[in-house]
C-alpha cells in the first residue's frame, strides 16, 4: 500500500545524540493526508545529500551529516524490505531535519574558522596542481593530507558541540599543517621534473662527469625551496625560479653525457670535435677559415665576425651567466 505522509517539524526541536555521534531529531510530526510515493521522498533527500556532500557540508558538519545519511540508508532498507511506510517517512523526515542541521553547523563553522578553511583550500589547490604537473611520490603528501583532514573533522565537531576552547586550541595548529602541505605540494610540482633529471644525471655518472654542473643544478633546486617556504604567495617569481631549476638540471645531464662522450675519445678527436663545431658556425655566418689557429684564436675569430653581424643587424648579446 502506497499513502501519502506530509511531515511537519515543530518548531521546537528536541536534539540527541548517542553516544557514536549520530544525532537525532525528536519530535516530528508527519500527518497521513492521501497517497505519496515513498521512492520520491527518498530521492528527493538522496539528491539533497550530494548537494551538500558537493558544498563540502560533509566537511564542516560531520555528524549532522552522517546522521542524515544514515537516516537516508535506513529509508532505503525499509522500502527494499517491505517495511514499515510510516516508519520510512519518518526516517526521511528525520533524514532531511538532520540535513538542515548540518547545513546551519557548516555556516556557523565557516564563520568561525574561516583562516582554516582557507588554509585548506589553498593546500588543496596545490596538491591538485603537483598532480597536473606529473609529480612522482605523492603518497607521503596524501597521507599527511589524511591525517590533517582527520584534525580539520575533529574541530568540525567541536564547532557542533560549541566547545571554543578547543577550537581556539586547534585551529592555530591546523592552519600551520595545511600552510606546510601546501608548500610541501608546491615544492613537488614545481621542482619534481627537475629533481627527476638530477637523479637521472646522477645515475648516468654526474658525480664524475659533471661534478661543478651537478652541484649548480643542486643548488637551484634549494633555492626554489627555500623560496616557496618564505614566499608561497609570489607564484609567478616561483615558477620563474622553477624554469631556472629545470634548466640547471638539463644542462648537469647534457653535459654529464657530453664529457662522457669526449671521454671516451682521443685527445686529438677531442680538438677536432670542437674546431668542426667552430667551422660550422663559421660557415654559417660567414666567418674566415681559422682552423690553422688554435682553439681560442678560432673563438676569437668568430666573436669579431659575430659582433660584425650584430653591429649590422643593430641588436646585443645575451647576458653572460658565469654559473657552471
Amino acid at each position: 500500500m502506497v499513502r501519502r505522509i506530509v511531515y511537519l517539524i515543530l518548531p521546537l526541536i528536541v536534539l540527541g545524540a548517542c553516544a557514536s555521534g549520530e544525532k537525532h531529531v525528536d519530535n516530528l510530526a508527519y500527518i497521513s493526508s492521501g497517497e505519496q510515493n515513498p521512492g520520491a521522498q527518498i530521492a528527493e533527500l538522496d539528491a539533497a545529500v550530494e548537494k551538500a556532500r558537493a558544498e563540502s557540508v560533509d566537511l564542516l558538519s560531520p555528524n549532522w551529516f552522517r546522521s542524515a545519511v544514515m537516516s537516508l540508508n535506513d529509508a532505503k532498507n525499509l522500502r527494499d524490505s517491505d517495511g514499515s511506510m510510516e516508519k520510512l517517512f519518518r526516517e526521511v523526515a528525520e533524514g532531511k531535519a538532520q540535513l538542515a542541521r548540518a547545513y546551519q553547523f557548516a555556516a556557523v563553522a565557516r564563520t568561525t574558522m574561516p583562516a582554516v578553511i582557507k588554509a585548506r583550500d589553498r593546500a588543496i589547490i596545490a596538491r591538485n596542481e603537483a598532480k597536473l604537473a606529473g609529480a612522482a611520490n605523492l603518497q607521503d603528501l596524501q597521507d599527511e593530507f589524511e591525517s590533517v583532514e582527520d584534525h580539520f573533522r575533529k574541530l568540525a565537531v567541536a564547532v557542533e558541540e560549541n566547545d571554543m576552547g578547543r577550537i581556539n586550541d586547534d585551529r592555530h595548529e591546523i592552519i600551520t599543517r595545511y600552510a606546510k602541505l601546501e608548500a610541501q605540494a608546491m615544492k613537488k610540482g614545481e621542482t619534481d621534473l627537475a629533481r627527476r633529471i638530477v637523479e637521472q644525471a646522477e645515475q648516468e655518472g654526474a658525480g664524475k662527469y659533471a661534478p661543478r654542473s651537478l652541484a649548480t643544478a643542486k643548488q637551484t633546486i634549494q633555492a626554489v625551496d627555500a623560496f616557496i617556504s618564505n614566499s608561497p604567495r609570489n607564484t609567478k617569481e616561483v615558477s620563474t625560479k622553477a624554469d631556472e631549476a629545470e634548466f640547471y638540471a638539463n644542462r648537469a645531464l647534457t653535459l654529464t653525457r657530453q664529457s662522457k662522450m669526449f671521454d671516451e675519445k682521443s685527445p686529438e678527436d677531442r680538438v677536432l670535435w670542437i674546431e668542426n663545431s667552430f667551422s660550422t658556425v663559421a660557415n654559417e655566418i660567414g666567418a674566415p677559415d681559422a682552423r690553422d689557429r688554435g682553439l681560442e684564436e678560432q673563438l676569437s675569430s668568430l666573436k669579431q665576425s659575430a659582433q660584425s653581424a650584430r653591429t649590422a643587424k643593430g641588436t646585443r648579446p645575451n647576458p653572460k651567466d658565469d654559473r657552471i
